[in-house]
């Protein structure tokens, strides 16, 4: 079920990993929440990554927990700047 998301950077909190993807051909990225106990996979997220966004400028998303599962923090440049997105994540 995961081998089509590519490598990305997991990040493990509890039973819940985060994934997220590489731009696809509409240079979206998607992110994931994979339930490590039920196998179970929801898309959380999409973003979307211009097309001068690339090489050395790229902005891989780099998921991660806060320290109590309550927000997954992302690096993304949808709004044409590099900047820090907070997402509350709720079971």
């Amino acid at each position: 079920m995961l081998d089509g998301l590519g490598d990305g950077h997991p990040n493990v909190f509890g039973r819940h990993a985060i994934i997220d993807t590489y731009p696809n051909k509409s240079r979206m990225k998607e992110l994931f929440v994979y339930d490590m106990f039920s196998s179970h996979l929801h898309k959380v997220a999409e973003f979307v990554e211009e097309f001068r966004f690339g090489e050395e400028t790229r902005c891989d998303l780099h998921p991660r927990w806060d320290q109590q599962g309550r927000w997954i923090f992302v690096d993304s440049v949808h709004t044409g700047k590099r900047k820090l997105y907070a997402l509350q994540y709720a079971e």
